[in-house]
Formats: structure tokens, C-alpha cells, sequence
């Protein structure tokens, strides 16, 4: 059995992966840490039945014993987080959004730094770890490309880690982009810019989110698009990081290396 504590258990994403992790024979949910609901019996909030209690300290992971800490928090706790994970040696699944590439670039440091491993991904689902691929296959025979996302109002940030580590994705691997002669009347009108690559960020209540990306050359147009209905998708790639993270040494990056796909 591989013990396992969330840290972010009682956040729209957490309580999703907390459920997940009671819920496969091959995990132990042992710990849940949270700022909101310290003190409070975790089964109810996830509805599973445990007996484990909300803590709003990362020492309950050790103190649980954990395996895997699984971080589903906030961007700018991450780093910290990762640090502590590091020195108490446990390995770490982050899925938190909005770090950035330099974020990455510590947490690999902290991975080589003593041998604790980590995977990280803005996005655990299969359908974006099998898109993503489709998409870099893609940029290198389109030279015109834009990327749409659609979350919900309540989405923390604009544009999702997902979707900016997919134009990073993109502009590593197109051998060449087409200049536009449109000229903005309303500034942003034409979306934010990654790497060179567009983006627009909808926010409108609905399905949990949509990524697009619209690929254009001479006589051709090509859309790729994914919809997530809710984040049971997210949380059975965060289950696979979880049973792979201690067989992959230093940073794993992405959820597609773990399905063969990189």
C-alpha cells in the first residue's frame, strides 16, 4: 500500500483527489491538510467514509508516515511546499495550477538535490496528455495557430497552467509562424500572447473546461478540441503519478511519459 497525503484535501480539486485515493485498493488516503476545515472529520467533506481529521499542518504527512504528498494548492505555496516535501523526503505530485517555468526549473533542482522525485502537471487528464501530443504534431505542418480555453467563472487564473504550458508546447516544436496584418481596435482583442502563440481565455458557466487550439495553413483548417464534464478525469491521472512517482528518479513533467506518450 502507498500512503498518501493531500495537501489542498478540502479545495474543489483536492476533495475530488482525496475521494480517488480512498477509493483505489493499492492506496491508503492517510493524511489530508488544508487551511480551511482544520479540525474538521475529512469523510464528510469528500464523501467517503474515513476517520482521518482535516490538519492545517504539512507535519501530519510525516507524522502519517506518507509516501506521496499530492499538492493541490496554490501557486504560490508551491515552491515552499515543495521545499518541505523535499527535506522530509517524500515524494511529491503536484498538480497545482499556474506555476510558472521557473517554478519547474526549482522543483527539478530540489529533485536532484537529495533524491526525492516529483511529477508535475497542469493537467492529469488522459485527453490532455493525449491532445498535447496531437498538437505538437500539428505545429510543426501549420504555421497559424490559436489557442481557446472555457472554464468556469470561478477558475482562479486566466490562462490556465494548462493551456500556457500548451503554447509553450506549441512554440518548441512549430518550424514557422504566419504574421498577421490585423491591427486591434480595442486592445486585447485579439487575446494574450505565450511564446508567440494566442490565446483566449472564455470564463462562462458550463462544462468544467474546454481546451481548442485552431491550426490554419493554405486550403487546410484543423481544430483540436477536449471537454472535461467534471475532475474525476484529473484525478485518475493524478492516481497514476501517485503509483509512479517512486520509480521515476528527478522530475517527471507531464502526465504523458507516464502513458508512453513522450
Amino acid at each position: 500500500m502507498i500512503r498518501v497525503g493531500v495537501v489542498g484535501a478540502t479545495g474543489k480539486m483536492g476533495r475530488v483527489v482525496c475521494a480517488a485515493v480512498a477509493d483505489d485498493p493499492a492506496l491508503a488516503l492517510v493524511a489530508g491538510v488544508a487551511r480551511k476545515a482544520s479540525g474538521e472529520r475529512l469523510g464528510p467533506i469528500i464523501g467517503r467514509a474515513t476517520d482521518l481529521v482535516v490538519s492545517d499542518r504539512l507535519e501530519a504527512l510525516t507524522d502519517a508516515k506518507v509516501d506521496v504528498a499530492v499538492d493541490f494548492t496554490r501557486a504560490e505555496a508551491v515552491i515552499p511546499n515543495a521545499g518541505w516535501y523535499a527535506e522530509h523526503h517524500l515524494h511529491g505530485v503536484i498538480g497545482t495550477t499556474g506555476i510558472t517555468a521557473d517554478d519547474i526549473e526549482k522543483i527539478r533542482a530540489l529533485a536532484e538535490g537529495n533524491g526525492t522525485n516529483f511529477v508535475v502537471a497542469p493537467d492529469f487528464s488522459f485527453g490532455g496528455a493525449v491532445m498535447l501530443q496531437m498538437l505538437r504534431i500539428a505545429a510543426k505542418h501549420f504555421p497559424e495557430v490559436e489557442l481557446i480555453e472555457t472554464h468556469l467563472p470561478t477558475k482562479a487564473d486566466a490562462p490556465s497552467g494548462t493551456t500556457m504550458n500548451t503554447a509553450r508546447q506549441i512554440a518548441q516544436v512549430r518550424s514557422a509562424s504566419a504574421p498577421s496584418a490585423s491591427k486591434e481596435v480595442i486592445p486585447g482583442a485579439r487575446g494574450g500572447e505565450i511564446s508567440g502563440v494566442r490565446v483566449h481565455s472564455l470564463r462562462l458557466t458550463g462544462a468544467a473546461g474546454i481546451e481548442e487550439a485552431r491550426f490554419a495553413r493554405p486550403g487546410e483548417y484543423l481544430t483540436v478540441s477536449l471537454t472535461a464534464f467534471d475532475r474525476a478525469p484529473f484525478a485518475l491521472g493524478a492516481i497514476v503519478a501517485i503509483k509512479a512517482v517512486a520509480t521515476r528518479p528527478g522530475l517527471t513533467l507531464g502526465l504523458s511519459p507516464l502513458l508512453d506518450l513522450a
